[in-house]
Order: structure tokens, then sequence, then C-alpha cells
């Protein structure tokens, strides 16, 4: 898994430099299911999830502790959004 979409390009270039072919060979999965992941090729498989609520928690937590209060636990709802990326086959026994 990647962390963060941005660094795909550079990953799939070093798979195929290997002689490995995303999505093929090897699963690859982002993170921030940014616009583009339909777009590249293979389509990039990435964990989608609302940035903007997870700012708001970790402000409110920040918040909290400052004023002396103990921390809570929040939980960040994701969604997987499937592609090409994550499409390998098994392999051959």
């Amino acid at each position: 898994m990647l962390c963060g979409d941005e660094i795909v390009r550079r990953t799939y270039q070093a798979l195929r430099d290997a002689g490995r072919e995303p999505g093929r060979d090897v699963a690859v999965i982002g993170t921030n299911d940014r616009p583009w992941c339909p777009h590249v090729s293979p389509t990039l498989t990435s964990i989608g999830m609302d940035l903007d609520t997870g700012a708001e928690f970790v402000c409110e937590e920040l918040d909290r502790v400052s004023h002396g209060e103990p921390g809570t636990i929040n939980t960040l709802t994701t969604t997987v959004h499937e592609r090409e990326s994550t499409q390998c086959s098994p392999p051959a026994s």
C-alpha cells in the first residue's frame, strides 16, 4: 500500500523497471483517492477518506487536550475504491 496516491507513478515505473506489471504481478493500493486515480494505467485502487472530517477531529482533540481534558478516540469512515491495480491473478501452481 502506498502512503498517498501521489507516488503511484514512480511506483509503477519502478515495478516495470524490475520486470513486474502493476495490477498483474503486484497489487498496488493508494490512499486519498485523488480524482486522477481512474485515469492512470492501470487504474489505481485507493482508500478514500473524508479529510475534512479528519481535520475537524484533530482540531477538536487538540482543543480538548490543551484544556486538560482526556483524549478521545474518533473513527474516520473510509471507502475502498477498487480498480485495476488490485486485479492480480493468483500464481499458477
